[in-house]
């Protein structure tokens, strides 16, 4: 199995504070014994390549993925996370959520096809609420040890998720 993918760079800066078309990258797996070929037009993000090849591979595992498997990921489930160094975001369908210094949250619609400005949105406290959920407990179980799971079972924390890849 090869899996070829890139990032940003540093050229990810633009009008908007997190321009969401700079962030669009490209994802190819080649593995003619998992993958029939074809093309994908989801939203995922990076964080889902490693439980996608697990399951595509068929392991059974345990993980405190962030990902997910994008050939099981229901639809309507899709999100993206985008960031730089002052702001992270969390996209879903038509909105990106940002997250500031000072714990300025904002709404925006995303140009997902060139430089221009993003029209703040109305709040949604729920997505909002996603966005500081995911980006703060990513903060705590890395900054406690607690991505492994060698170190989360013997913290007695919750175990992590046993996931069983069905192919």
């Amino acid at each position: 199995m090869f899996v070829i993918t890139a990032d940003h760079c540093a050229s990810s800066g633009g009008i908007a504070s997190l321009p969401v078309f700079r962030y669009h990258i490209p994802l190819w797996i080649y593995s003619p014994k998992h993958v029939a070929p074809g093309r994908m037009d989801r939203l995922v993000s990076q964080i889902d390549i490693g439980p996608t090849v697990l399951g595509l591979l068929g392991m059974n595992y345990r993980s405190r993925f962030y990902g997910a498997d994008i050939f099981r990921l229901e639809p309507g489930r899709e999100r993206a996370f985008v960031g730089n160094y002052q702001r992270l975001g969390y996209l879903r369908e038509d909105r990106l959520v940002e997250l500031s210094p000072r714990r300025k949250v904002q709404s925006v619609k995303p140009d997902f096809e060139k430089n221009g400005l993003q029209p703040e949105l109305p709040p949604d406290e729920a997505l909002a609420d996603d966005a500081i959920a995911y980006y703060q407990s990513a903060s705590y179980l890395f900054s406690h040890g607690l991505l492994s799971t060698e170190r989360a079972a013997a913290s007695g924390s919750a175990p992590p998720a046993k996931t069983t890849a069905a192919r």
